[in-house]
């Protein structure tokens, strides 16, 4: 099955979602109310624009969204009725799966001066982050916008460089590109003491991100692309919210945290497999590879196995064979394998036990 793009995304000030047919003629009208706004940053720009045009531009705008090449959006009122401007992830070429996407926009002549950019900009950020698979996400403007430059620093982008003749203008001439950015984590999230504690449904959401970037990381090439490209942010935040819901009081998830955000998870609790003769699992580890290298792991792992010792002799783990890093993580911990094995092919699980009484 093919990865469905989310189409929609509704905010109290507007709607951002994928063009339809009747369309056409409200963009037709809007470029052309709009040409003398938006030639100079925006080349394809048309005064004589006219629904022969846009009609089959909507058509191939929505072709290369069903085919995962790029996605084209739609700026609509809170009502989904009045056209306000364009945004989009484009791609560039690149795959989907890269999962990092460029972030183009223009606002109609009507609408702009109001902030309505930024606020835009601030959305798309926040739903690619959350509904889509985006880790990084960069916005160019031209080197005469300052417009689009203070759009990009209000919404907390961080400008990495110029490009040269990167574009040509209305006029034929090359012009120069800001290229500002924003991803999903960074080394500073690692900032601050570091802290341990017990999760609630209140952390579903981060962890839900985190779950989602650790298997987006680490299984990529080993279980099936279609498992993966269902898992965003927001599928794994739903889950988690349900886990807590319905999980029993022996379930342990605890995280832990930097100065500002959740960097990984870790839950142990009954073997949920009763023909394994071990009472007690450690059902999970999941830390992005943007934390990996800093005993993150090593960390959540001491954690687990104090608690664990309270009360049991022996604890195992179930882990993908192919997974070697996590194989050899726990190796070194002192786990070993057994002769327990579940499913074929790639993502083939093996069985991994430590003796806590050594």
């Amino acid at each position: 099955m093919t990865y469905k793009a989310p189409r929609k995304h509704h905010t109290n000030g507007f709607v951002i979602r994928t063009y339809e047919p009747y369309d056409a003629e409200q963009l037709a009208q809007q470029q052309k109310e709009s040409y003398t706004h938006l030639k100079e940053a925006m080349p394809w720009a048309s005064e004589n624009a006219s629904t022969q045009i846009t009609l089959p531009a909507i058509r191939s705008f929505e072709k290369a969204y069903k085919s995962n090449k790029d996605y084209t959006l739609g700026i609509f009122d809170k009502d989904n009725k009045t056209l306000l401007g364009g945004t989009g992830f484009h791609l560039r070429g690149y795959d989907f799966r890269g999962e990092t996407a460029e972030i183009g926009m223009w606002i109609t002549a009507s609408r702009s001066g109001e902030g309505l950019g930024t606020k835009v900009l601030k959305e798309m950020i926040k739903w690619g982050f959350y509904e889509w698979h985006w880790r990084r996400l960069s916005w160019y403007c031209g080197d005469r916008n300052l417009g689009s430059m203070r759009t990009a620093e209000k919404a907390g982008l961080v400008k990495e460089g110029l490009h040269h003749k990167h574009f040509r203008d209305h006029q034929g001439h090359w012009r120069d590109s800001h290229c500002f950015a924003i991803t999903k984590r960074s080394s500073k999230d690692l900032d601050g003491p570091h802290a341990i504690r017990k999760l609630d449904i209140e952390d579903s959401l981060e962890m839900g991100a985190i779950h989602s970037d650790a298997w987006h990381d680490t299984y990529r090439g080993i279980i099936d692309d279609q498992e993966l490209d269902a898992m965003s942010s927001k599928t794994r935040h739903q889950a988690w919210e349900r886990i807590f819901e319905e999980r029993g009081a022996d379930q342990q998830l605890h995280g832990i945290f930097g100065a500002k955000k959740l960097l990984g998870i870790i839950g142990w609790g009954p073997t949920r497999d009763k023909s394994i003769p071990i009472d007690h699992e450690i059902y999970m580890i999941n830390i992005p590879q943007d934390y990996h290298g800093n005993g993150l792991g090593q960390v959540l792992m001491n954690k687990a196995i104090d608690e664990l010792k309270k009360t049991a002799s022996e604890v195992c783990l179930w882990v993908i064979k192919e997974n070697t890093r996590a194989v050899n993580f726990y190796t070194k911990r002192g786990f070993e394998v057994t002769e327990h094995a579940k499913g074929e092919g790639r993502d083939s699980e093996v069985l991994m036990k430590i003796n806590l009484a050594k």
